[in-house]
């Protein structure tokens, strides 16, 4: 019903992350009891086609792979033994392990032309010993992150697929020099789930939030897009590797006092990178509740028209079950019609 549904709307791609609800033999005694086979699979794919939906496939390469590490089988690939949100990005067999899971996966969709690689919220980092060591001779956290996901990317590569992954560690992060490092034919996936317009009052780096001293005087406060949980720094008071980093980007005289609300986009704009956005149906606060039909209306609509202005190639509306593989689940997707809704008529016709 969903899938013919969505093709009603002209939505024509399904991202789909599987966990544990696929059964795959590389993973072994981590599927549910109600997991779907290969066949089951199969049948969806060719339902998909049917309904001139492409399904896109996602496994987590790095983080959020609670479902597998809870098991102790696969203790040794944890970067925290307390913590089972994240692989090793040090241990040599991390890479395999992942490998072979990606690689059954792909056998079930021969067609797609993308692979999503996740790779989002590593934010254990630097936890265990051997990363450890590797951050004492000189390493930071991005290194590990890309030492790492260069093999995935180049694996994918390497079978003529298209990698997706999440933008948020190397966005947050930002190194010209060492954003050199993905491969040509890589494609991030840029999720921001409050901007509401195509400019904000804000710039977002890792852990902090700037504005403008200017904007206390500027009509953008009294608009009703304007959220006051927003930043909690001044630009001017950004450390300054930092500005030097951000500011071409940053620093649009054109937008003053605003900044563009989604300028990672830039930045791998600037590297000929394929572009993907995602927006949220349903994100933050209004997981247990029905969703801000206002805030995810001009989330849809904003990303709508960051990927149509940068050339970008799609947008995903993100609707997700829960929060983590271990914790509750959200309330069901019917709650999030609406915004489907909206992301079929802005994706496809951004500057309404």
């Amino acid at each position: 019903r969903l899938i013919r549904q969505l093709a009603e709307y002209k939505i024509n791609t399904l991202l789909m992350e599987y966990e544990n609800a696929v059964r795959l033999d590389s993973t072994p005694g981590v599927e549910k009891p109600s997991a779907w086979s290969k066949d089951d699979m199969a049948a969806l794919a060719d339902l998909a086609r049917a309904n001139f939906i492409d399904l896109m496939p996602l496994v987590q390469s790095l983080g959020h792979v609670e479902y597998i590490l809870q098991h102790e089988a696969y203790s040794q690939y944890r970067e925290s033994q307390s913590n089972v949100q994240q692989y090793c990005p040090s241990l040599p067999e991390t890479f395999e392990f992942w490998k072979r899971q990606a690689d059954e996966v792909l056998e079930m969709f021969p067609e797609t032309p993308y692979f999503h690689v996740g790779a989002d919220e590593t934010r254990l980092l630097g936890h265990c010993r051997r990363c450890k060591a590797r951050m004492k001779k000189g390493e930071d956290e991005l290194d590990l992150y890309l030492s790492h996901m260069e093999k995935v990317w180049r694996h994918v590569l390497q079978g003529g697929r298209t990698p997706i992954f999440w933008d948020d560690i190397v966005s947050r992060n930002y190194s010209r020099q060492r954003i050199a490092r993905i491969p040509r034919g890589v494609a991030p996936m840029v999720w921001i789930y409050d901007i509401a317009d195509v400019v904000s009052a804000e710039f977002r780096t890792h852990g902090a939030a700037y504005g403008r001293r200017e904007l206390m005087r500027h009509e953008y406060l009294s608009s009703p897009r304007w959220q006051a949980r927003r930043f909690s720094h001044w630009l001017d008071e950004m450390p300054r590797d930092e500005w030097a980093r951000y500011r071409r980007f940053v620093d649009k005289p054109e937008l003053r006092p605003l900044v563009h609300s989604a300028l990672y986009l830039e930045m791998f704009a600037e590297r000929g990178m394929e572009l993907f956005g995602a927006s949220a149906a349903k994100c933050g606060s209004e997981t247990m509740g029905l969703p801000n039909l206002v805030a995810r209306h001009d989330n849809i609509r904003a990303w709508g028209r960051h990927i149509a202005r940068a050339g970008g190639s799609g947008v995903v509306s993100t609707a997700w079950s829960r929060n983590a593989s271990l914790t509750h689940p959200y309330l069901p997707f019917d709650t999030m019609w609406y915004a489907m809704c909206a992301s079929a008529q802005y994706y496809w016709t951004a500057e309404m």
